[in-house]
C-alpha cells in the first residue's frame, strides 16, 4: 500500500492512498472501521478504484478516528489492504502512520513540491510545532534509554491478575494422567535479572515462581483466562495431529 500526504501552510492536508503500487485492473472497495481488529465495516460509497483521495476536512467531518482499508480482487485473488488511521490532526496522522512521500503545495494542486528535507517543522506553525517537538524529545529520551539498556517493557503492572498453565497428575481409572489446567494468580513484583530481561514473581498454589517477561508471557503465563485456555486447547490439537 502506498501512502502520500500533501500539506499546506495552515496544517490542512490531503492524503492519497493507493491499494496496489501499480495500476493493475481489478475490483476495489474502500471502507472504514472503528477497530482494525474487529467490528463492522462501513463502505465508502463510490470509492471503487485502486486509489482514494481524502482531505483533512472530509476526514474530520466523516471519518475521524476511523481506520481506512480496501477490499481487493486482482487476477482472481481476494485480499485486504490497510489499515490507515484517519484523523484531521496533522501531528497525530503523521505519528500514527508511515507515509511513503510527503509533499507541500496547494490543496488539490496538480504539481506539489516534494519535501526533500526531513525537517517538517519548517512547514508547521504554532501550537503544532511545540507539540511535535515535545513528541520528538520524548521519543529521543526513550531511544537513549533503550540504547543504554535502561528501557524495560513490562507485560502488565504489579498486582495485576495473570493466568498460568499448570499441570498435575490425576488418577483416571487404573492410570495416572498428566492434566493441564489454568491457575489464576497475581503478579507480586518484577525484578530485572543479569540478562537485563524483566521477570515476574508469581505465587501459584502457595509456591513462588519466576517468569521471564520475554519468553514466558504468551506461552505459559497469560493476561486473560481465555488466552491461557486457548493455548492448552491448541496444544491438545497439535498432540492429536502428531499421533495420527
Amino acid at each position: 500500500m502506498k501512502k502520500i500526504i500533501n500539506i499546506s501552510s495552515n496544517e490542512e492536508f490531503d492524503i492519497f492512498v493507493q491499494a496496489i503500487d501499480n495500476y493493475m485492473q481489478g475490483d476495489f472497495q474502500w471502507y472504514v472501521m472503528d477497530d482494525p481488529n474487529e467490528g463492522a465495516e462501513h463502505i465508502i460509497e463510490g470509492e471503487v478504484h485502486n486509489a482514494i483521495y481524502l482531505s483533512s476536512k472530509e476526514i474530520g467531518e466523516k471519518y475521524k478516528d476511523k481506520y481506512l482499508a480496501c477490499h481487493c480482487k486482482v487476477q482472481g485473488e481476494k485480499y485486504n489492504e490497510g489499515c490507515v488511521y484517519l484523523t484531521d490532526s496533522f501531528v497525530e496522522i503523521m505519528t500514527k502512520n508511515q507515509f511513503n512521500k510527503i509533499t507541500l503545495g496547494k490543496l488539490g494542486g496538480s504539481d506539489p513540491e516534494i519535501i526533500k528535507s526531513q525537517n517538517l517543522l519548517d512547514f508547521i506553525s504554532e501550537p503544532y510545532r511545540l507539540e511535535l517537538l515535545e513528541m520528538r524529545l520524548e521519543l529521543n529520551n526513550y531511544k537513549d534509554l533503550e540504547k543504554n539498556g535502561l528501557l524495560k517493557i513490562f507485560p502488565c503492572h504489579a498486582k495485576d491478575s495473570v493466568f498460568v498453565i499448570c499441570g498435575r497428575e490425576e488418577q483416571h481409572g487404573k492410570e495416572k494422567v498428566y492434566v493441564e489446567y489454568v491457575a489464576e494468580s497475581i503478579v507480586d513484583s518484577f525484578v530485572v535479572g543479569d540478562s537485563g530481561v524483566p521477570q515476574a514473581w508469581v505465587d501459584i498454589d502457595g509456591e513462588w515462581s519466576l517468569f521471564d517477561c520475554k519468553s514466558d508471557f504468551g506461552k505459559t503465563i497469560f493476561l486473560t483466562k481465555e488466552a491461557a485456555q486457548a493455548a492448552i486447547d491448541g496444544e491438545k490439537e497439535n498432540q492429536k495431529r502428531r499421533e495420527e
